[in-house]
């Protein structure tokens, strides 16, 4: 088969843009963290290999599976009546959306977030991103595809509610992209294994240091810290702001979490059906 004719057929297009995005974001981070590293480490370190898989179990989550709960979600809240709201955000000045869309996005991702740690059923989904025991810019897109349902879900769900996203709201196709995009390079930047700190701004913006803190297993008295992906002052407001000026000593779980890319998908639904099913 022909090169050209292999990028007729859209999957290997899609592939090949994916593997691209990959490869840029890899090109700006390993040298950073090369440089500018908190702890030495191999570049290829380990789980390397089957988190480039979860970065392909992302793009199938997000654009095969996500959409059904998104529409759920929009078709709920058609029965409530909204549109007076809706006409008067989406009369709003574009800086004020975009800066609505980011804090009610961080602000459902806190709760969100902070269940995933309280509930024991949730946190089986939770635990595959932090069982990684070596922090880089890849543990970014270490997330189960059913985290990823919720948490996106749960994200653009007020977004839709309070109208600035929608049929009512000019320039809605750039601030529906706006959560995704932040998340993704935010979530790069926050999880690389890079030693920056922003000195008194760092109260009102992740840094790596704070969200390493919310990956730490130091103990018990460490944990279940930090749990906003952009705004601190979150974690201030509600009590779970942990950043001291030291760097955590141990990352991961307690828990036996499999190494593999399968067992990782499954690890979530065996525990659940050892604790909550088998158990009754």
């Amino acid at each position: 088969m022909e090169f050209s004719t292999l990028f007729q057929n859209p999957y290997a297009l899609e592939i090949f843009k994916l593997l691209n995005g990959l490869l840029v974001v890899a090109i700006i981070f390993i040298p950073i963290e090369r440089l500018f590293y908190i702890r030495k480490q191999h570049i290829f370190r380990k789980g390397f290999i089957q988190d480039v898989g979860f970065y392909f179990v992302t793009w199938i989550t997000v654009t095969f599976i996500l959409v059904v709960p998104i529409a759920m979600t929009i078709r709920f809240l058609g029965y409530f009546p909204l549109e007076p709201l809706h006409l008067w955000v989406g009369a709003l000045p574009l800086w004020i959306k975009v800066v609505m869309v980011l804090i009610v996005g961080d602000v459902a991702y806190y709760w969100v977030h902070r269940l995933m740690h309280t509930i024991p059923f949730l946190w089986h989904f939770h635990a595959i991103h932090h069982a990684a025991e070596e922090m880089d810019w890849l543990v970014n897109v270490r997330i189960h595809p059913v985290e990823i349902v919720l948490t996106r879900t749960g994200q653009f769900a007020p977004a839709f509610a309070l109208g600035l996203i929608g049929p009512h709201s000019p320039n809605s196709t750039g601030l529906v992209l706006i959560i995704p995009l932040v998340s993704a390079i935010w979530g790069y930047f926050i999880h690389a294994n890079i030693r920056f700190r922003f000195g008194f701004i760092e109260a009102l913006l992740a840094s790596p240091a704070f969200h390493h803190w919310h990956h730490n297993n130091d103990g018990k008295e460490y944990i279940n810290k930090n749990y906003a992906a952009l705004f601190p002052f979150l974690d201030r407001l509600f009590g779970s702001l942990y950043l001291p000026k030291r760097n955590p000593k141990i990352y991961g779980v307690p828990e036996q979490v499999p190494k593999d890319l399968a067992g990782r998908m499954i690890y979530p639904f065996q525990k659940i059906w050892e604790k909550y099913i088998l158990r009754r």
